[in-house]
């Protein structure tokens, strides 16, 4: 089931659940009967948990997706496929930091 209730806002739908490999993590987002919301930035995995938990797929958001040539900015994936890349996609963002004078090249 994708609905839950909030006691100000009343019955509310998930909308869409988001990720990236980065600091960033992963939000949900929501809409109810008396408005919307969405969640604080938190792990990726429990983004991903929740969206199996209510049979919904993961957007793919940001840059880094690419590392592991997905396009992200909301491409949609099935929550067991977001796991499999979260994990290649934070392995190349390693490789990429990990690399002589890298660490620079992001900074500036």
């Amino acid at each position: 089931m994708n609905q839950f209730h909030d006691s100000i806002l009343g019955t509310c739908t998930y909308r869409a659940f988001s990720i990236t490999p980065s600091v960033a993590g992963g939000f949900y987002s929501y809409d109810c009967e008396h408005g919307f919301g969405h969640s604080d930035f938190m792990r990726p995995e429990d983004v991903i948990d929740l969206a199996e938990k209510v049979g919904m797929d993961v957007h793919l958001a940001g840059f880094d997706w690419k590392l592991v040539g997905r396009e992200g900015f909301g491409e949609k994936v099935s929550p067991i496929e977001a796991r499999m890349l979260l994990d290649e996609a934070r392995k190349a963002i390693g490789k990429r930091y990990s690399r002589p004078g890298m660490a620079d090249a992001c900074m500036r």
